[in-house]
């Protein structure tokens, strides 16, 4: 047996310590770090209304579009490679909806609502909700692509949100507001407080990863991490800058699907024959007649022989 002196015993303490160390590690992020392959898009508010769409791999942060002046971005989601967003506007001008794709802003319609301050997208039905947290109509809204109609799903004037989730597996809506966490289903008839955020806290992006809602927000200089499970909150390692209005991974959209159609194979009826009465189609037949013979008759006469008497002529 070989005999070791202290500093290789310590040396080898160290490694062991630090392999487990990262194997624990990875268990405790592997669900954030299971998203690497997946970017996460977000909206940046420069000023009070200037906005800018930014990615991050999880380590950098990358700009991808030019500075949009006045527009007042607000909520951002992704489906199928291509971002839809939401304006704010601060009350003065009611929201629009747009999407973003190979690098141009496009606005698609108005919407009737003002300060539409979040996005999140339902994949089992293809609508978008958001929370108009300004103007006469406040509360949950949906909104369909497709017809271009947005609608109140649950009216609420008493809770200013600007950041919202769905959680389709669980058919269930996360929102923020301020310091506190929320959540509702739908039929029922008010949010349920579920966490409070320290003081001076203000959430406005919200990130579901299940069990995980990665925050940001005005006055939150690193990217929280709360766990649902366990109502544990940790900073994040992700690399999000200040003033995120919202972010998203992107995600298959909504299809209907055809089912398959069975060919159905009907029996044959055996139908009973009626007898139909058919009268008998006369025969005709070809009755030769004989041309009868002509018989010429012909009768013999005698004839007559005549001596003819000789004629004398006298001659003077």
């Amino acid at each position: 047996m070989y005999n070791l002196n202290e500093n290789t015993r310590y040396t080898l303490r160290s490694l062991v310590v630090m392999v487990i160390a990262i194997i624990v590690l990875t268990f405790l992020f592997y669900p954030l770090f299971s998203q690497s392959d997946k970017p996460i898009f977000m909206v940046y508010d420069k000023g009070t209304a200037d906005s800018q769409i930014l990615k991050t791999d999880g380590s950098n942060v990358f700009a991808i579009s030019q500075f949009y002046p006045k527009h007042d971005l607000e909520g951002l989601t992704c489906v199928d490679d291509t971002l839809f967003l939401t304006s704010g506007l601060d009350g003065h001008a009611l929201s629009s909806f747009y999407s973003y794709s190979n690098y141009k802003l496009e606005k698609l319609f108005d919407t009737p609502f003002m300060e539409l301050s979040s996005l999140t997208y339902n994949p089992t039905s293809g609508k978008f909700y958001s929370f108009a947290d300004e103007g006469t109509i406040q509360g949950i809204v949906e909104i369909d692509r497709e017809t271009k109609v947005s609608k109140l799903i649950f009216p609420d004037f008493k809770h200013s949100i600007s950041a919202l989730q769905y959680d389709a597996t669980h058919n269930i809506f996360y929102l923020a507001g301020y310091s506190s966490l929320y959540t509702w289903k739908f039929g029922e008839t008010q949010l349920n407080k579920i966490y409070s955020f320290k003081y001076g806290t203000e959430i406005e992006g919200m990130l579901l990863n299940y069990p995980t809602l990665i925050l940001t927000g005005d006055n939150v200089t690193h990217a929280l991490e709360l766990n649902l499970e366990k109502q544990t909150l940790t900073y994040s390692l992700l690399a999000i800058p200040s003033d995120i209005e919202d972010l998203s991974y992107c995600v298959k959209g909504f299809e209907v699907t055809v089912p398959e159609s069975t060919p159905t194979i009907v029996p044959f009826e055996t139908i009973e024959a009626t007898p139909i009465n058919v009268e008998p189609t006369p025969t005709f037949q070809a009755v030769i007649v004989p041309t009868p013979e002509i018989m010429a008759t012909v009768e013999v006469t005698q004839v007559e022989t005549i001596i003819g008497v000789p004629t004398y002529c006298l001659r003077r």
